[in-house]
């Protein structure tokens, strides 16, 4: 052999020939003597003269592997492997990669004789000769104890996963009859194991990866099965190093590199069935599906693309498997259906596609286990026509073949796997694209469609897993679909769904918002608020108990805001119809029985709600949640109304439990103002509420009915003589409430009903006179009289007759009251008595203008402006029972201003004049009431009596004056010393200084005006009168010079 060329024919044919021959001798230690010069003679580094000894090798292992592994064991020591390994004979100076060669050669050996070796004989010598020198060889290598990467030797590494590849099978020829077990499985695996995982994620530059998972392949079959959480540590390295690999094999190159990607991706899948069929458990096959669903929910196509290719092939080589027989595990089909379902809608064509086809398969095993569940040729041509749209570039033609499937699998799904189903389909939410959530979502729709009569007994969990992944959605799309969901699923189960909506806490967050608009958005929405209204006790129904109902009683406040946000998810108001007045009646008996508005609900544990920046805060207490669905429904129903209670601060009335009955009244006179169809069907509910029990209910009612006495609605439906009634009642009743209200309504009469007034006028008297003799509230006094003033507007003189005498004395004595809004009414009411006296009584109601004289001068500088305007009106209407003339000019809205301090008291020092001369008499009686004004409460009260006092003195003749007690008088001017205001203190100052001068003439005394001027010597009395030891005028200010500037103008 020698005399030939190591890559000769020749030369390989005689190494064969001498391969056939040791094979038939029968000396096995010539044998053994002939391999170990073989061996010894060889040039390792030479690959040709190496495979030509390979050759010899194989050959002769078919009767020979004893003296086969003798001669490498034998030529193994002459190598002298150890510590001084390299420093002897053979191997003596070779580089480490040379050294690496001569490794990798006799791992081929090994290999090719394990390959090539009888059963019989390889099986007792593999476990203890042949495996345990190839794992030494190998660990031994250069490689494999971390030297430079130069150094490293592919074809070592690959020679190595050849010897396992041929250990494995040779084991599996042995076949049943004779089984063995290869006790260095586990660590062949390990080692292959590192192999892979060494191996770069970016690139894909050898077949290593390839034919390690080749061998894992092999040696997973050999006996000793493997245990699953080893199998799926297997899959899952292998899974990582494939598919984290650059995408090579979407590209249009067609060379060595696409080739290796696409026979490293094929040698993946089928290593992936391999292990798939050697794990025996059930539940393999959603096992493998965990592991790539990391990679199917990728952000990376490619990545994507690999996951679906291997799921396909997995599936189809499942489906293969399966007979009537074999056992599935529940929720097999659900699962992988929900998990792949969402893909055909993905952007790449590749993944629909699979995605198609894997269901399809998915179907397949369905029929195989239930061969009812589909038709077989029906199902296969719809399979086909669907996964060819799937491929299409048209989105719409791909939306509706994803629907046909969807329909496919729904109608495919038991019934006990609807919910896994739906947990799964909702899992991948926002997992991979915006056009995968959509997919998900439409089946979750297809599903609720066709299955609808078999979601009885599903509902409630139905709904609470589609809450639990809303709240994780934040595009608006998906998330609208989702909510959608909720609606599909009320058109059959709406009772169902209500109950578990109205169980979510208060206050509503965003989902349960977004969840009742869905409902509002469909066209059975007046449907959802029937059953609302059902289930919310209102009027009589809850007063008499809760099994008066229909439909379960639910928490009240949760049901208002439900109605709240079904409303304001309605398209438009109109949509409301006949239901509007229902709802405005329903929140108007909630406002009337919920507790205060301070009281703060529950806190929401771990969702604290928060409004937009710069927002106000949303509603957070029963009665301003009650308040908001109320405005939700008057500003889809009644825009007018809505606006009006916007404008005059309604909401905030409503919410106030104090103010409440004003917010009820605001309301009643807006819908007063538009049509008449709402509010005659609101004034037919609300009418129970008169006689109700409940106070708080009495009074919305009684509010409600007084602002529409002359409502049309009242007489059609005959309301108006049992709300008269009720109103006359009312003014006798124990609240206060109602009795002012009651008040109001009879006052309101005059303008709702001026004919009826005439008709019931001493009854409307004498009803409201009563509060004004009897002790009452100041809010009852008020409405009272303002009532009275209303009234008398629409009687004649003769029809109020002598009463104007005592109504004016009871109006008269509430002039000084604390309330601004009494002292209003009884101006008011004392002017328009004073409009209507009659002329044979009008000496007895002259009478009373005198006694109310002092008052009605002063009091047009009352502090309150309202006080003030209409004690204004007063003296103009009671001025001519004086017979006081030429005030025309001294009348106009001027004299009510704060800057007008002069105007008033020109005005007064004119009445006065004409009182001296016509009426001296009154002038003394007004300095008996001045000396009560001095003191009043209010500065501007003291003030201009101060005033009115010296201009009493100024215009008094010098007798009268004394004659008069002018004692009291003078003290309590000089009371007003130290007054807070020193305009008043100067005032009064001033007062005292007139009435002394005036006393002095009349005793004809000399006084301090002969020696100064008049304005000096009054200044120089005032500042000796009040002058105060240790203490300092402040500065004098606007108003003291002011002041001092009209002294000495008089």
């Amino acid at each position: 052999m020698g005399s030939y060329a190591n890559a000769s024919v020749e030369k390989a044919f005689l190494c064969k020939a001498l391969g056939t021959a040791l094979a038939m001798s029968k000396d096995v230690a010539a044998v053994t003597g002939q391999l170990r010069e073989l061996l010894r003679m060889a040039d390792y580094l030479n690959g040709a003269e190496t495979e030509c000894l390979d050759s010899c090798l194989q050959l002769c292992a078919r009767e020979q592997l004893d003296a086969i592994l003798r001669a490498l064991g034998d030529f193994e020591e002459e190598m002298a492997e150890g510590e001084d390994s390299w420093h002897l004979s053979l191997c003596k100076g070779l580089a480490p990669w040379e050294r690496d060669r001569v490794k990798s050669t006799l791992l081929l050996f090994y290999s090719s004789a394990a390959a090539q070796a009888p059963p019989q004989q390889l099986l007792p010598r593999l476990a203890k000769e042949i495996v345990p020198k190839i794992l030494h060889h190998y660990s031994t290598s250069s490689q494999a104890l971390g030297l430079n990467a130069r150094q490293m030797d592919t074809a070592l590494t690959l020679r190595f996963i050849e010897s396992i590849s041929a250990v494995s099978l040779a084991v599996q020829r042995s076949g049943e009859s004779q089984p063995h077990q290869l006790p260095h499985k586990q660590v062949l695996l390990s080692q292959l194991l590192e192999i892979i995982k060494a191996e770069p994620r970016s690139s894909l530059l050898s077949p290593v990866r390839q034919e390690a998972m080749v061998a894992i392949g092999h040696l997973s079959k050999v006996k000793q099965p493997l245990s699953c959480e080893k199998n799926q540590e297997l899959m899952e390295q292998c899974l990582d190093s494939v598919f984290s690999l650059p995408p090579q094999e979407f590209t249009e190159d067609v060379g060595p590199s696409q080739t290796l990607y696409a026979s490293t991706m094929a040698t993946l899948e089928g290593l992936m069935q391999i292990l798939l069929e050697e794990e025996e458990t059930p539940e393999r096959l959603q096992r493998t599906f965990r592991l790539l669903q990391r990679w199917l929910v990728s952000e990376q196509v490619w990545e994507r693309a690999r996951a679906m290719r291997v799921s396909t092939h997995l599936l189809k080589a499942y489906l293969q498997t399966v007979t009537i027989t074999t056992q599935i595990p529940p929720g097999q089909f659900s699962t992988l259906a929900g998990t792949l379902g969402p893909y055909v809608c993905d952007s790449l064509g590749s993944i629909r596609q699979g995605a198609g086809d894997a269901i399809g398969c998915l179907l397949d095993i369905q029929v195989a286990k239930q061969p009812g569940t589909l038709r077989g040729r029906d199902k296969a041509w719809a399979l086909r026509r669907v996964c060819q749209e799937l491929q299409s570039a048209d989105p719409e033609e791909v939306w509706d073949a994803s629907i046909k499937l969807a329909k496919l699998v729904s109608r495919a799904l038991p019934k006990a796997e609807i919910l896994p189903f739906t947990q799964t389909l909702l899992e991948s939410l926002g997992a991979v694209s915006q056009a995968c959530d959509q997919a998900s979502v439409l089946w979750f729709h297809t599903l609720l469609t066709d299955r609808a009569s078999d979601l009885t007994d599903t509902v409630q969990a139905i709904l609470s897993i589609t809450s639990t992944y809303l709240r994780c959605l934040e595009d608006p799309e998906p998330r609208g679909l989702l909510a959608q969901a909720v609606s599909l699923l009320a058109q059959h189960h709406q009772e169902a769904v209500v109950t578990y909506l109205l169980q979510r806490p208060l206050p509503l967050d965003k989902d349960s918002k977004e969840l009742w608009a869905a409902l509002a958005a469909e066209d059975f929405f007046q449907d959802i608020l029937k059953d609302l209204l059902d289930r919310i006790p209102s009027g009589p129904a809850a007063e008499q108990g809760a099994e008066t109902q229909e439909v379960a009683v639910a928490n009240p406040l949760s049901v208002v805001c439900a109605i709240g946000e079904v409303v304001m998810g309605t398209a438009v108001g109109d949509a409301l119809g006949s239901l509007l007045p229902e709802l405005c009646y329903a929140l108007l008996y909630q406002l009337s029985c919920t507790p205060d508005s301070d009281m703060p609900l529950p806190s929401r544990a771990g969702r604290p709600l928060a409004s937009p920046k710069g927002a106000a805060p949303p509603p957070s207490t029963p009665r301003s949640l009650t308040v908001a669905a109320l405005r939700a429904v008057l500003a889809k129903g009644l825009q007018d109304v809505a606006r009006t209670l916007d404008k005059e601060r309604g909401w905030h009335l409503l919410e106030d439990p104090r103010s409440f009955p004003e917010g009820v009244s605001l309301l009643a006179r807006a819908l007063g103002q538009v049509g008449d169809a709402p509010l005659d069907r609101i004034l037919q509910l609300l009418s129970p509420s008169l006689s109700s029990p409940c106070e708080d209910w009495r009074v919305t009612g009684t509010a409600f009915y007084a602002e529409l006495l002359g409502h049309p609605g009242l007489q059609q439906r005959k309301l108006l003589r049992p709300v008269l009634e009720h109103l006359v009642a009312g003014a006798s009743d124990e609240s206060d409430s109602i009795r002012r209200l009651a008040a109001r309504g009879l006052g309101n009469m005059a303008q709702g009903l001026p004919h009826k007034v005439k008709t019931h006028r001493q009854l409307l008297l004498d009803t409201l006179r009563r509060p004004l003799a009897e002790p009452s509230s100041p809010q009852v006094v008020g409405e009272s009289m303002r009532a009275l003033t209303k009234t008398l507007g629409q009687l004649s003189e003769s029809d109020v007759g002598r009463l104007s005498q005592p109504m004016a004395a009871q109006a008269r004595a509430h002039f000084p009251h604390e309330d601004s809004a009494v002292r209003a009414a009884a101006f008011g009411l004392f002017g328009a008595l004073a409009g209507s006296a009659q002329q044979k009584h009008r000496q007895l109601f002259a009478g009373e203008v005198r006694s109310s004289w002092a008052a009605l001068m002063l009091h047009v500088r009352d502090p309150s402006p309202e006080a003030a305007t209409a004690c204004y009106t007063a003296f103009q209407a009671c001025a001519p029972f004086l017979g006081l003339t030429g005030l025309e000019g001294a009348f106009d809205s001027g004299l009510l201003t704060g800057a007008s301090r002069e105007r008033h008291r020109h005005l007064m020092g004119h009445v006065c004049k004409q009182l001296a001369q016509k009426d001296p008499a009154l002038l003394e009686s007004l300095v008996t009431e001045t000396s009560l004004h001095l003191h009043s409460r209010w500065e501007g009260i003291r003030l201009a009596a101060a005033k009115l006092a010296g201009i009493l003195a100024e215009n008094m003749e010098a007798q009268h004056v004394q004659q008069l007690d002018l004692g009291t008088l003078l003290c309590s001017l000089r009371a007003l010393h130290g007054d807070p205001s020193t305009a008043v203190e100067i005032a009064a100052a001033e007062a005292v200084s007139t009435i002394s001068q005036k006393q002095r003439v009349a005793l004809q005394e000399p006084g301090p005006s002969h020696t100064a001027p008049r304005g000096q010597g009054r200044l120089l009395f005032v500042g000796k009168l009040f002058r105060r030891k240790g203490k300092r005028r402040p500065p004098a200010g606007p108003l003291d010079t002011a002041e001092s500037e009209s002294v000495s103008s008089s």
